[in-house]
């Protein structure tokens, strides 16, 4: 019986509501096949998933899958300074392996060619250094192929230090026996080959050898994961990690770190790390030999412009063996509609980057169906209306082509029940049929009849309760036009979640207009260039180089709270008062009823998004611009005095803890 076949007749035991509540474990293998099956065929009143690595194993995206639902995330800082996991010293030194001339093949290092690279006595005599220098008394190294393990087992039984080796071949000491072993203290080291990255209980090991590279961040995490659960009489955990001459060494500060993507990141912390400023979890070290910062530094690339979207993309495409779609992107910390000025759009920046094929590409230039892809990328969103009944068609494999009003309401209610946010934006009662018609047809339907193309035809009809395409595709290029039409609704839906829905906007539930909000990522660092583009806006040094900006629906305020660097004119009187309450002072001619202060104090009544971007200093150290934090939207609070005034402004969420301390908050 075909496998996915025999999976989805046993799931037709069961209806699709027939569960309330469904929890999935080791949810980052979500985009795997059988887990989709499940997840796509059960509709529960609430879905959730765990994982310990959120990311998907594949390099895609959870938050997409779960319409941007994230109930709760606690990254390894925060396990530490909870006191859940354990403390870690971690030590990266230099890898003498020539990574250069070691062959790339589907996203993988040529595991042949890595292993007669690596396991060589020059280099297992350098970990046996490295082990005798740092390494306790329960030691987990891992390795990247047999063969490896096999030789430095050898070679470390040859030194006297009692090991095993781990794997699913037959040369493979017993598994469960080597690590009841190692725990009683009757094997010092045991070298693994991807056998303990997930579902082990190793509470006791106290030292993690990385002695391979790895290719993804969540097989990094996972590795060096196994040592930090807490364990009586282990103050910390000891990580050896071998750092290369090739770039995906990189994803390991990255990683370790928890930066957001863009080299610019890595570069400023390997800095910090050098003037002895960088932060750690109480208890926690960090040593990068010289050497290895200097590998690493070799492997930066840091541009301007799109450049670092070019070089996420293209990285992402090495680790992956596919490139990133437009939400993925957009998750880094990019926007893809900042694209457009250049390329016309986010598929062609795709085709540049050759990474569009020939019957896409045909599908993206020519016709009403390319014209509705552009239509689908610029359409203003102010509800999430007119994403999801094009999700809902997609869903139910009837786009391009027809629906009728019942089965619109059906994907449209299975979406909704996935996401508190689409819930609430609905606001009608979800079992109320009526209701959840009339709010489709009022709205998304009747906004997609009136917009066209250039040809002045509309994109859709309704007429006897039935939803369709004015535009069609033929059969054979149906399943990829589609793919191209979910790409767009996903990112833009997600774009739109991502502004969390603020409870006080106007109630208009319109959804209609032309201009784009992408939006910024709360804790990510930005220069004044990226963000006008991530809201539709073009930058020019006359209007952004200012600590207040207005545009049309926003408010920016720029700030920087040290003003050593700043002439005394500037010197204004900014600062946190708690972690949800900031106090800045404006210009000295600002004054209460001058139109900017009636900007200020009425604009949540005018629909104006404020929003607070926060530097330490104007320059660093090397004396170039610093980049602006955003810390996310405020509300006005209250105002005092007179040219200048001095404005309160409630963050509508507090400053997460790493922020909180990168800022100095009490």
């Amino acid at each position: 019986m075909d496998f996915t076949l025999g999976r989805k007749k046993y799931l037709e035991r069961f209806t699709p509501d027939e569960f309330d509540y469904i929890v999935i474990d080791e949810f980052h293998h979500a985009a795997a096949r059988t887990y989709r099956l499940l997840i796509d065929y059960f509709a529960p009143k609430f879905l959730q998933g765990l994982t310990a690595t959120p990311e998907r194993t594949d390099g895609g995206d959870l938050l997409a899958l779960c319409k941007e639902n994230l109930i709760f995330r606690s990254d390894l800082v925060e396990g530490i300074r909870e006191q859940l996991l354990s403390p870690f010293h971690y030590y990266g030194v230099p890898d003498e392996v020539d990574y250069q001339n070691i062959p790339w093949k589907s996203s993988h290092f040529d595991e042949v060619a890595l292993t007669e690279a690596v396991a060589t006595r020059a280099r297992a005599e350098n970990a046996l250094d490295q082990y005798r220098k740092r390494g306790g008394t329960q030691t987990l190294a891992f390795c990247c192929s047999t063969r490896h393990a096999d030789f430095m087992r050898t070679f470390f039984r040859d030194a006297d230090v009692r090991a095993a080796a781990v794997h699913s071949e037959s040369s493979s000491d017993p598994r469960v026996g080597s690590l009841e072993q190692l725990s009683a203290g009757a094997l010092d080291i045991v070298f693994a080959v991807d056998i303990f990255n997930e579902g082990v209980d190793l509470p006791s090991i106290d030292t993690v050898m990385m002695l391979r590279p790895t290719e993804s961040r969540i097989l990094w995490l996972q590795q060096f994961g196994r040592g930090l659960r807490k364990a009586e009489g282990k103050p910390r955990l000891t990580v050896i990690d071998y750092i290369g001459n090739h770039r995906t060494f990189l994803l390991k500060p990255q990683t370790l770190f928890s930066l957001p993507s863009g080299d610019a990141q890595i570069d400023h912390q390997l800095r910090l790390l050098e003037q002895g400023k960088a932060e750690f979890p109480p208890g926690c070290e960090v040593t990068y030999e010289l050497e290895t910062i200097n590998i690493l530094r070799t492997f930066l690339r840091l541009g301007s412009d799109d450049s670092p979207i070019k070089y996420f993309y293209e990285d992402f495409r090495d680790r992956n063996g596919v490139r990133p779609t437009a939400t993925e992107l957009y998750h880094e910390g990019y926007s893809p509609g900042s694209l457009r000025k250049s390329y016309g759009s986010w598929f062609g920046f795709v085709q540049t980057m050759g990474d569009l094929s020939s019957k896409s590409q045909q599908l993206a230039k020519i016709g009403s169906a390319a014209e509705f892809l552009k239509e689908l990328e610029i359409t203003a969103m102010t509800r999430s209306y007119k994403m999801l009944v094009v999700l809902a068609m997609l869903n139910s494999n009837c786009f391009p082509g027809e629906i009728s009003i019942d089965r619109l309401c059906d994907g449209v209610r299975r979406l909704a029940r996935r996401s508190a946010a689409l819930l609430r934006d609905l606001a009608v009662p979800l079992d109320d049929s009526q209701a959840l018609e009339t709010k489709l047809v009022g709205n998304p339907i009747r906004y997609w009849k009136q917009v066209g193309g250039t040809s002045g035809v509309s994109y859709f009809t309704y007429r006897d309760r039935q939803f369709a395409t004015t535009f069609h595709i033929s059969d054979q290029d149906h399943g990829d036009y589609a793919n191209l039409v979910r790409e767009l609704a996903d990112w833009r839906l997600a774009t739109y979640l991502d502004r969390k829905l603020p409870s006080d906007r106007p109630k208009n539930d319109k959804d209609d207009g032309t201009t784009e909000l992408d939006g910024l990522e709360r804790g990510r660092s930005y220069t004044r260039k990226d963000i006008p583009p991530a809201f539709g806006f073009v930058f020019n040094t006359g209007a952004w180089n200012q600590g207040y900006v207005a545009q049309t629906g926003h408010i920016f305020l720029f700030v920087a709270l040290e003003k050593i660097q700043m002439a005394q004119e500037f010197h204004y009187a900014d600062r946190f008062l708690s972690r949800d309450l900031f106090e800045r002072q404006s210009q000295n001619k600002q004054s209460q009823e001058s139109p900017a202060g009636w900007k200020i104090r009425d604009h949540a009544e005018n629909d104006i998004s404020v929003h607070l971007l926060v530097r330490k200093t104007k320059k660093t150290s090397e004396g170039k611009a610093t980049p602006f934090t955003y810390c996310g939207d405020v509300d006005f609070v209250s105002w005092d005095g007179d040219e200048p005034i001095t404005v309160q402004w409630r963050l509508k969420q507090p400053l997460p803890d790493q922020l909180a301390r990168h800022f100095e908050v009490a």
